[in-house]
């Protein structure tokens, strides 16, 4: 600083102006804003391309974990958050390692709750790993959703065994029942709803 504002005279050290000291940081400081600008265009056009590269990879031929893993990377490069565990989700899911997608999963479902895909592969994952009511409960999140047909089925079927008709009704959208589903009903009728407190209490808290 002191030789950039003339503080310096030969022999001796001299305090350089503050409003010299001021004008020339600024200046530094709009140089090095506009070189990292610069650069930060350059790292975000390198990441880019890095996906192109890794979706035309992926396209033509079959998702690996290491295809996963890059995008993971990429993305966290990116500082993309909900897209990097998404993509480690993947990798663990190709790995086989269920606990570990699914804990990456619930990490991009805490940043976005509404991506139906993120819950799509949870409830997937859970009917894996044997875990029917945690599975049952993220359905019921994606028919909620809108609506879908795959979840309001499996919910349809899932229900039509326990015998619960009054949700059988409302995901299938069925009115008429068989005399031997009446008789299983009688139970459920005394306490309404019955499974959706059994779902809650086996229900993991993530």
């Amino acid at each position: 600083l002191f030789y950039i504002t003339g503080g310096y005279v030969k022999g001796n050290l001299t305090m350089p102006k503050i409003s010299s000291i001021n004008n020339a940081c600024k200046v530094n400081f709009a140089q090095s804003e506009e070189k990292n600008k610069g650069k930060n265009n350059d790292k975000n056009k390198d990441f880019k391309n890095a996906l192109d590269v890794l979706d035309k990879y992926t396209k033509e031929g079959k998702p690996t974990a290491v295809s996963f893993q890059m995008k993971a990377l990429v993305y966290e490069g990116m500082n993309d958050e909900f897209n990097a565990h998404f993509s480690w989700g993947y990798c663990a899911k190709v790995r086989g390692k269920i606990e570990e997608a699914i804990l990456q999963f619930h990490n991009a479902h805490n940043l976005d709750p509404k991506n139906k895909d993120v819950m799509i592969e949870l409830a997937n994952l859970y009917t894996a790993n044997k875990e029917e009511f945690v599975a049952i409960e993220f359905w019921q999140k994606i028919y909620e959703l809108d609506e879908d047909k795959q979840a309001a089925k499996i919910l349809t079927d899932f229900y039509r065994k326990q015998g619960d008709l009054r949700l059988v009704r409302k995901y299938s959208g069925e009115e008429e029942v068989t005399e031997e589903e009446k008789k299983y009903q009688e139970a459920f009728e005394e306490d309404e709803g019955i499974l959706n407190k059994i779902i809650g209490l086996f229900s993991r808290k993530k």
